[in-house]
Formats: structure tokens, sequence, C-alpha cells
């Protein structure tokens, strides 16, 4: 009787030890959204002895996983769905992915998942099938006991050709450069190999989810979320953190570094019981660092997750055919192929206008134009373009292979063609010989000549067969001054010519492309950061604000036509209500109604009523209800 006794409390320990487990399963929109009851599983992604709920991912959100208590979030790898991932199907499943609330992991299609949410773009290269072996270049504590390389299971033709600011490569394959993955704040990974497989001796798996289980989702406290600024407002930082996992009575320092990394984990800068808080007159010339620990009588916190941020109020906007601009879609970017086989043949509009996908297998001609009509007046602080480039370091290929990369400024107008076969092009479309037909000849034909481009490479890169000197994703900074030119004097804007040589076997190794495919966003993409030329900056000073319990923060755009972000925070999970008002008092549609977790939301309004018509031009008002409290902002919608 005593050891059937001890059994079962063993038994009730172990089950009330289960961690709850948050994942998603792909394919097409059930009608109704699935259980979030948990069911048991000795062994869940190579995670042991753990509760799963598995919810469709039209249906998975935030609040979802709030809702369950989750302990993690697991993205699978797999099959997907045709359903493009920007197309505004997925948009709570994104903003799951970009803060999860908790320690998350994602395997292959996870990986790219994450990545794409913050902006990175997955394209088709470096496939791997069967086995790879993984060098791990950063150390990081979900590493303690892995192998070094590894060896994993791999399934992809995708893989990423942009890794965005928040995250940091941990480990690279021969073929994949991203193969391992961490936000640079929060507890979040991504591995493009199977490491759940755990199908040979020499994998990281065991290791890895084993100190995902048992070190990473164990912590009571993960430390800062993220830092975000807001556009047009210099020197104002909202900092977000997930919340300890205790019921014991907490506070929350922060704490503040300027210019270096290095915080003083002995001078908290404040102390406040709420998820976030709001700084304001931050030195927006300066990059800050944040960090914050919880402090607990029950343990101690020696989390050293830091967020950098450069308070300087500046605006992104990104061209990129498929992109929307302000309610309309971008698709004015140009690009075409240099073909000296083909001197007088043209090819454009492939990719960028449904035509299939246009391939530059050694140079080509990129343009972004009309920046001078989204930009007027406005300061360029950054610029990174990125083309997506498929093939990629194969087993046949080895250190003697090499692809150089350089990347010109363009003098000489030109202009994208039509042409989709070797023909004879139009007299108004650019070849290998010609700007413009028969017109403006380049002084050595490919664009090449002393007065075609400019004399030195804006960028290059080289890329071996053999693995070595593949960091590069196909993402450069580009001098903000060219695009700041490019603005203030359009018809300096001619673009940039991508050029190749290599000695690789086969063409298709290393080539960039522009293609239709919405899925993954693959064209050509510029990314500007920006400031208002009227935008002030404001000195640093040593005062910060405390939002309120429940608050609307400024909405972006405003004016805005037809859409904008409406940001709220909220110190406490609780019942909310926003809805939009017009001049009158009259309510033109309700955003969201029901319980939201404490911390930062984002809702976006596309001037619209419940009923899908559209607004006039006018004035609106985003009124948040929170118990007895109102918040309120006034919009601009002005068409």
């Amino acid at each position: 009787m005593k050891r059937l006794l001890l059994f079962f409390c063993l038994l009730s320990v172990s089950l009330f030890a289960q961690p709850i487990i948050y994942t998603v399963e792909y394919g097409n929109k059930p009608a109704n959204p699935p259980s979030l009851t948990p069911k048991w599983t000795a062994a869940y992604k190579g995670l042991q002895n753990v509760k799963v709920v598995t919810d469709n991912w039209f249906y998975a959100s935030r609040e979802r996983a709030d809702a369950v208590n989750a302990d993690a979030f697991v993205i699978p790898g797999g099959s997907t769905s045709d359903t493009p991932f920007y197309d505004g199907r997925l948009d709570n499943y994104i903003t799951l992915l970009r803060n999860p609330g908790r320690p998350t992991i994602g395997f292959c299609a996870g990986l790219q998942f994450l990545l794409m949410a913050q902006g990175g773009i997955c394209a088709e290269r470096s496939g791997e099938i069967g086995q790879a072996t993984a060098t791990i270049s950063e150390w990081d504590e979900i590493f303690e006991g892995a192998p070094n390389p590894f060896s994993d299971r791999v399934w992809h033709n995708y893989s990423m050709t942009a890794l965005p600011d928040c995250y940091r490569n941990y480990a690279s394959t021969r073929n994949c450069y991203i193969s391992f993955v961490k936000h640079i704040s929060m507890p979040v990974y991504g591995s493009q190999l199977h490491i759940e497989a755990m199908n040979n001796s020499n994998s990281a798996g065991r290791a890895i989810l084993s100190n995902f289980r048992n070190r990473i989702m164990a912590r009571v406290f993960h430390g800062i979320a993220e830092a975000i600024g807001f556009p047009g407002e210099a020197g104002r930082v909202n900092l977000i953190w997930w919340a300890a996992k205790t019921t014991a009575p907490v506070t929350y320092q922060v704490f503040h570094a300027v210019d270096v990394p290095e915080v003083d984990y002995s001078q908290p800068l404040l102390t406040t019981d709420k998820l976030f808080v709001e700084l304001s007159d931050l030195d927006p010339r300066r990059t800050h660092y944040f960090a914050v620990r919880v402090d607990c009588n029950e343990f101690v916190d020696e989390n050293t997750a830091v967020f950098p941020i450069r308070p300087d109020g500046h605006h992104t906007l990104t061209f990129q055919n498929g992109v929307t601009i302000d309610g309309w879609a971008y698709d004015c970017a140009e690009a075409t192929i240099i073909n000296p086989a083909h001197a007088n043949a043209n090819y454009g509009r492939l990719g960028a206008n449904g035509y299939g996908k246009l391939y530059w297998w050694g140079a080509g001609l990129v343009q972004f134009p009309d920046l001078g009509n989204y930009l007027p007046g406005k300061t360029i602080t950054r610029a990174v373009m990125t083309w997506p480039f498929s093939g990629g370091v194969t087993d046949q290929t080895t250190a003697e292979h090499v692809a150089e990369f350089q990347i010109f400024q363009v003098q000489k107008k030109w202009r994208e063609g039509r042409g989709t076969t070797h023909l004879e092009a139009a007299a108004d479309e650019v070849t290998w010989n010609a700007a413009a037909h028969d017109a403006v000849q380049w002084e050595i034909p490919g664009c090449q000549g002393d007065s075609d481009r400019k004399n030195l490479p804006l960028a290059e890169f080289t890329i071996r067969g053999d693995g070595s000197e593949i960091s590069f994703d196909g993402t450069v900074e580009l001098p903000p001054a060219l695009v700041q030119t490019w603005v203030d004097f359009p018809d300096s804007n001619c673009g940039l010519l991508f050029e190749k040589t290599d000695t690789y076997p086969h063409r298709q190794h290393f080539c960039l492309k522009d293609n239709d495919d919405n899925w993954f966003m693959n064209h050509p993409r510029l990314i500007v950061e920006y400031l208002d030329a009227a935008q002030s900056q404001v000195a640093f000073q040593e005062k910060y604000i405390l939002p309120q319990t429940c608050a609307l923060q400024s909405n972006y755009p405003n004016p805005f036509n037809p859409t904008t972000t409406i940001p709220l925070t909220i110190s406490v999970s609780q019942s909310v209500r926003l809805a939009i008002f017009n001049i009158t008092g009259q309510q033109i549609c309700e955003l969201f109604s029901g319980t939201l977790s404490a911390g930062i939301h984002h809702y976006r309004w596309n001037g619209r009523d419940n009923a899908g018509s559209v607004m006039p031009s006018g004035v609106y008002f985003a009124v948040l209800q929170a118990g007895n409290q109102l918040s309120t902002r006034r919009m601009m919608l002005m068409k």
C-alpha cells in the first residue's frame, strides 16, 4: 500500500510538472477553430513528457497560446498550403511569430516562418536532402553538450536569403549559411536542420532539445523581449518583456547603458510591476542598450538578454514588387538580364508581372523608380538592398569553384523591357548593347565603361564551392547618400548593376533572380529608413514616463490613406474594446472586442466600416475601452 501511495504521489508530481507545448498544423482553414485541450504525449518533436495543443495556423495567435498558458511554442517543418504568407489571412500567426510570449523553437519551415515574419526573404537556393553537417560558429547555452560539428536530417529546396536585424546566425552547413538562428533578446530559436529527428549518433537534437526543455523552458524569467521606437518621435521607446512564471510577488528592474552593451546590473534605471515601460527624451543620436531582470525572493535572476535601439524616430519604407505602400501595391521595380550571347535581345518583366522567373546568370540591372514620389523632403538614414538568389554549394563543388560578386552604381538611363526570349528587342527596350535600343550606347558593351557605371563597387563578395565565405546572403548596405541623391534628383536614379563571374561547373549556381512567387516575395527589395526633414533631434534628459494602465499610442501613418496601424498598451490581462468613430460620434467599426494579455498590441484599420464601405476623407477617432478607462486618438483619413 505504501509503495502504491508513493507511486501515485510520484505520478501526480510528474503530471503536474508536464509543460504545455503550443504548436500548429498547416493546410486549409477548418470551419471551426481546433480544440485547445492539451493532450499528453511521451515525446513531441524530441521534447519528452509534455502536453501538446495543436492549433491550425489560420487560427493560431498569441491570445490562443496565452489561453492555454503554454510553456513553449514549437513550429514544425513539413509541407504548407499555397496560402501566400503575406496576403493577410495569416496576420495573427505572423504576429505570434514576431513575439510568441514564450520560449520558441522551429524546424526547417519553422525557421523560415520566424524570419519571414520579421521581413526575411526565403528563396529557392541551397537545397539539401538527406544528411547535412553543420558547424557552430557562435556559442549559445542551447548548444551545451552538442557535438560540433553536428549532423542531422535535411529536406528543403528553399532557404533564407535575408537575415532580419533582430536575429543572429549561429551555425552553417556546407550548402546553407543560415542554418541555426536565435533572436537577439528573446529565447526564440530556429533550425534549418531537422534536429528533432535525431536519426544518427552525431545529432545535436538530443542536447539542443534537452536544453530547450529543461533549461530554457524551465526558466522563470527571460528578460527583455522587444524595444520599439516611435516613427516621427525621436527619443521615445517602448520596452516590453514577458511575465515571470511565478505566483510569488515580483517587480521588474530596467537597466540601461549607452553606446556599449555593458549593462551595470547593480544600478537599475527604474523598477515597475508592469510588463512594459515607455521611456522618453533619450538621446536619439546614440545607441541605447536595455535589459530587464525580475526581483523575486524565490530566486536570483541572472539573465543577460540585452536589446539595442537607436531612438532617432525613423520611419521605414519597403520597396518590393507586391508590397503595399499607402494602400497600393508597389510594382514599379525594374529588372533585366544582360546577356552577351544575345546582344540585341531583351529580358524583363518576367518575375515582376507574373510571367515567370528572371534569372541573372552573369549580370543584370535593377532599379526602384519614383523614390522621390514616396520620400519627398525626407532625410535618408539607412538603405538596405536584397537580391534573392538561387543555386548554391553542392556536393559536386569544391574550393576551386569560385563565384565573385560585385554591385555597382549605374550612371546611364535604361528601361525594363518586355522580352521573354532571345528575340531582338523593341526600340524602347534595354539590351546588352544599348540603354535604349540604338539610342544610348554603352561605352563598353555590358555596362562596364567608366561613364556607364561607377569605377568602384558598392559591395563585393566571394563564395567558394566548398562552402567557405558563404556568409553573403544577398543583402548589402547602400550608402544613404546615394539613395538621398535618387530621392532629391530623380534623374540620377539609374539603378544598380549586379555582376557575377564564376568557375562553377553549372551556370545555375549562385544566380540572382526576380521570381513572381507571392508566398516568399522573391523580388529584389529596397528598405529605406528616413527622418522627416522637420523632425527635431531632442537632447537627452534624465526623465522617463510610465504609460497609463490602458493607453492608445499614436497611429502611423497619420494622416493615412487608406490603412493605418494603431498600437495599444495593456498593463494587465483584461477585457478591452477598440472601435473607430466619426466626428459626430457614430461608430464606424469595431476592430477588437475581447481579452488581451498584458503588453503592446497592434491593430490595422483599412478606412472601411463594418459593412466594408469605404469611408470619406475626414477626422476619425480610435477609442479604447478597458474597464472604466477610456483612451482616444485622433486620426486623419485623406484621399
